[in-house]
């Protein structure tokens, strides 16, 4: 459920809804993805680590921009957009959080990330427990020092990397927690109000892919006060058909992440195209609210049909 909710805020923040929503939604949102894992946590052989995540991670990476290659090469015939081949492979191999030449697929920097922690992480846990939290604390250290400078990305995803190798540790040390679901509603609406404040608190928007941080310990702490008070909220819930759609939601988040940025554009693009609003009495925030919903019904449509087809297999759906 917690996924569910991190999914459809993704979708929902990569339409323009002004730097207040953008600066609440990714304080917290691709963090909780690395805390989940963390909580979720299964020792395997490192090999058996590698193989898994390589199929479930890397194998819907590249299948996903191969896909969107010749989509981008038909916009940039279209909006004569910018296409040089040498920079968009480059980012595809070597620079996944390069947002200006992946292919329209920027989303997807999240999955070689995911596949550096999970790989480094499963390794480290051969480990003390003492080894391993200290090893963590120097590779995030390393990350967030790294990123308080002018200097270039580090390939590979590796630098988020660093930084979510700690919130997968934070995950993995919440599953000791004893929690008790007493005083749940005062909890939940106590955190809200926490991680909000402190959201705003820092100087401005981070973005784990850009690794931008601003104060480093703020960001962290909101992150983790963030994903605390919706794993109350999703706790507190208890209609079954909520349950259900942030639960299916968050299964199948894969897909979601993979296909959201190009929906969106085809959305986007066909709603001024064929509808046209007149922007000077329509508000554009409301001319958003349509776009969301058509652009996240396609993405559902796209699941749908891929978890029927042999397709699934090659999204990491199976």
């Amino acid at each position: 459920m917690l996924k569910g909710i991190a999914i459809i805020l993704m979708v929902f923040d990569h339409i323009d809804w002004g730097e207040g929503v953008h600066t609440y939604i990714q304080s917290f949102h691709m963090p909780l993805f690395f805390i989940v894992s963390g909580y979720l946590f299964k020792e395997r052989g490192f090999i058996d680590t590698v193989k898994i995540k390589a199929k479930k991670l890397m194998l819907p990476y590249y299948v996903f921009l191969f896909v969107y290659l010749p989509i981008k090469y038909i916009f940039h015939l279209l909006w004569e957009e910018a296409f040089d081949l040498v920079a968009i492979f480059k980012a595809m191999f070597l620079f996944p959080t390069d947002n200006i030449n992946m292919p329209i697929g920027t989303s997807l920097w999240f999955l070689p990330c995911m596949f550096i922690a999970s790989v480094a992480y499963s390794f480290l846990s051969r480990y003390s427990n003492k080894t391993r939290i200290i090893s963590i604390a120097a590779i995030s250290i390393f990350g967030a020092v790294y990123s308080a400078y002018d200097l270039p990305m580090l390939p590979f995803a590796l630098e988020p990397a660093c930084v979510a190798l700690l919130f997968m540790e934070i995950g993995h040390q919440a599953k000791k927690i004893n929690y008790k679901n007493q005083n749940i509603i005062l909890f939940t609406v106590l955190g809200l109000a926490v991680h909000c404040t402190l959201a705003f608190l820092n100087i401005g928007s981070v973005d784990m892919r850009s690794a931008r941080y601003h104060i480093f310990p703020l960001f962290v702490i909101c992150a983790c006060v963030g994903t605390a008070a919706y794993y109350l909220l999703v706790s507190s819930v208890k209609n079954e058909k909520i349950i259900n759609v942030l639960s299916w939601f968050g299964r199948n988040s894969m897909s979601f992440l993979c296909t959201n940025k190009f929906f969106i554009i085809v959305t986007n693009a066909l709603f001024y195209k064929i509808i046209k609003p007149d922007i000077n009495r329509i508000p554009w925030m409301l001319c958003n609210i349509p776009i969301f919903i058509i652009a996240l019904s396609l993405c559902v449509l796209f699941d749908v049909i891929a978890t029927k087809t042999k397709l699934k297999k090659l999204i990491g759906l199976q």
